[in-house]
């Protein structure tokens, strides 16, 4: 994760775009944290299995958070074709510009990382079966 967050200069630079999302989840906040591991994904999200097969092969076991999570030949992020016309954050390696990596930094704010966005979604728990979740997507302008 650290040269993933070693680009961070290249989001908060003055050719960079964000865009926030609030919603609403009827559902406590632990439970959506506990989503983070991936283990939901093969039966919940297919279309992500389509762009990262590990999700759908392994659930959330034997996935290396560490180094990233390869996306399948010729994708490279979380659109539904898995391109995009945004180009990868400058400091990536080859290798960093083919993975998603995702992480959980504190228990209600997690990251998730592509080769040219970040995705930073925070938790706000709103009573015991109810959580606001504010999500900021951070590129470089097209």
């Amino acid at each position: 994760m650290v040269s993933f967050l070693s680009g961070s200069n290249a989001i908060r630079s003055k050719n960079s775009s964000a865009k926030r999302i609030t919603y609403h989840v009827a559902a406590n906040w632990k439970v959506i944290e506990n989503y983070n591991e991936c283990y939901h994904c093969r039966p919940v999200h297919p279309e992500r299995c389509e762009i990262v097969p590990d999700f759908k092969r392994y659930g959330g076991a034997k996935l290396d958070w560490d180094r990233g999570i390869d996306h399948r030949a010729g994708a490279f992020t979380f659109t539904w074709t898995g391109t995009t016309s945004r180009a990868p954050f400058p400091t990536l390696n080859e290798e960093e510009k083919v993975r998603h990596e995702g992480e959980l930094i504190y228990l209600n704010f997690m990251l998730g990382l592509s080769a040219e966005h970040a995705a930073a979604f925070l938790l706000w728990p709103s009573g015991p079966g109810r959580t606001r979740v504010a999500c900021d997507f951070l590129s470089h302008s097209v």
